[in-house]
């Protein structure tokens, strides 16, 4: 079935086989669903992609490069090939808690929530895997924070109690 797809489509293809979003199948059917609704954006280092109160209507998947996710230019994480970013707002659909930059000339493919929905509920595995990365991405982060919490720096320790 992937013999249909131009060459611009068998690229979508191919990273999406290797987008840890989609690690739970390799069938080409249910990723040739994502292939039409990814959209390509060639940028340059540095660039702004959003910023934290940005309302948020897209994710991103990234092509080549990489990308900064910060908060106060706190660094919370790096994103390179192959990693995804902004998933928070399709789901909750809040505004960006906080700003993405690209790090290096990057390529992103964006996906949009009223694109994204739909396959969602067709494909309930996808939102599942959604699910399992967050949770992941969160304990990563209650690590860090344990972690400046026992080098005893308490700047960017907030009062929540459900945190950690």
């Amino acid at each position: 079935m992937s013999s249909k797809l131009d060459a611009n489509d068998q690229e979508k293809l191919a990273l999406l086989k290797t987008v840890s979003l989609f690690e739970f199948t390799k069938e080409e059917t249910l990723l040739q669903e994502f292939v039409p609704i990814l959209k390509k954006h060639e940028l340059s280092a540095w660039t702004k992609i959003f910023r934290a109160g940005d309302a948020g209507d897209e994710m991103f998947i990234i092509g080549s490069g990489s990308v900064r996710i910060d908060v106060d230019d706190l660094t919370i994480t790096m994103f390179e090939e192959k990693g995804f970013f902004g998933e928070f707002s399709l789901l909750d659909r809040a505004a960006r808690s906080a700003n993405a930059t690209t790090t290096s000339e990057t390529v992103l493919y964006s996906i949009k929530e009223e694109d994204f929905t739909p396959c969602l509920n067709a494909h309930p595995e996808v939102k599942d895997a959604i699910i399992k990365i967050l949770c992941k991405r969160l304990r990563r982060q209650n690590q860090f924070i344990v972690g400046l919490r026992d080098r005893g720096d308490s700047r960017y320790l907030g009062s929540d109690p459900y945190i950690v």
